[in-house]
């Protein structure tokens, strides 16, 4: 499989995309509590070892009016162990293992080494990023604004600043749990105008 077409099942089938417009109902946080905030969620990431989810995923394309859905279960294991894996409507799995990616489809096995491309290489520390929070607090792939919604959740709302991710992204928004810090909801717009919802149970 090509490198093109890998890094296209990458963005198609993994990274997250947010409602076209502005996400509504958010509240800017005072700098005081950004602070605050910030280095709980930090905190939260260096303590999480491992972390299982199951997730369902509604991705509209710009060209179509009806939503993709589909259904799957995320395992995370620190510091660079991610795998997700589609069970419905279809059996897809992407696995990152330190730098090493692996797809699984139809009974295909394709493996790339993402430190030797720019683009996986940030997708990747994206992907490992957004699943621990790591990306609102100095990563250097994304600027970040914090905000409460309406829950009195917190909110990020992150613009790339690296010329791979701007490729790719135009915003991002995480959404973190009251209790534990981890997130609940990643969202995000791609360039192309293509929008995807990721909701997260963790198990």
């Amino acid at each position: 499989m090509k490198l093109n077409t890998l890094i296209q099942l990458a963005i198609g089938f993994i990274l997250f995309a947010a409602p076209l417009g502005a996400k509504e109902g958010l509240k800017p946080l005072s700098a005081e509590e950004t602070k605050r905030a910030t280095q709980e969620i930090e905190n939260a990431a260096k303590g999480l070892k491992s972390l299982s989810c199951t997730f369902t995923q509604e991705k509209r394309l710009k060209l179509m009016q009806k939503s993709l859905i589909s259904k799957g279960t995320l395992l995370y294991q620190a510091p660079s162990f991610l795998r997700w894996e589609y069970k419905e409507p279809y059996s897809y799995t992407f696995e990152i293992k330190e730098n090493i990616v692996t797809t699984i489809y139809k009974n295909k096995v394709t493996r790339i080494d993402a430190a030797k491309n720019s683009l996986f290489r940030e997708i990747v520390k994206v992907m490992l990023e957004s699943v621990t929070g790591e990306c609102i607090s100095g990563s250097g792939s994304f600027s970040s604004t914090l905000f409460t919604n309406v829950n009195g959740e917190i909110t990020a709302h992150l613009i790339p600043t690296r010329r791979e991710l701007k490729q790719v992204f135009r915003e991002l928004y995480i959404t973190f749990d009251k209790m534990e810090h981890l997130p609940l909801e990643v969202i995000m717009m791609e360039e192309g105008g293509d929008t995807t919802t990721i909701t997260l149970k963790k198990n």
